[in-house]
């Protein structure tokens, strides 16, 4: 029987702190691929950005940094799927949506 080692991360986002969530997101999940054997890494809802971003979605450039911070993990992480919560924006939409 073949299995998938599958690691739940949780720990303390920081809003705002883009660059050191997206650090402690590549950290754990090499820590996760490398120690446990996951083959996927689930992280929580806004990981990226921390919660509740609140009045910092109307800055573009936390939006930008945020979207930079998926392409870095991306970019880091390897033989690992990861899971990651973040922001999302929509050309043309002009008001704030969540699912």
């Amino acid at each position: 029987m073949n299995t998938l080692p599958i690691g739940l991360a949780q720990f303390n986002f920081h809003l705002g702190d883009i660059d050191g969530n997206v650090h402690r997101i590549i950290s754990v999940c090499e820590e996760a691929r490398d120690r446990l054997g996951c083959r996927i890494v689930v992280f929580p809802e806004l990981a990226v950005t921390g919660y509740p971003p609140e009045d910092l979605l109307f800055r573009q450039d936390f939006l930008e940094k945020a979207e930079s911070g998926v392409v870095a993990i991306a970019d880091a992480v390897h033989d690992v799927c990861v899971v990651v919560g973040t922001l999302s924006v929509t050309a043309g939409l002009s008001e704030i949506r969540h699912r």
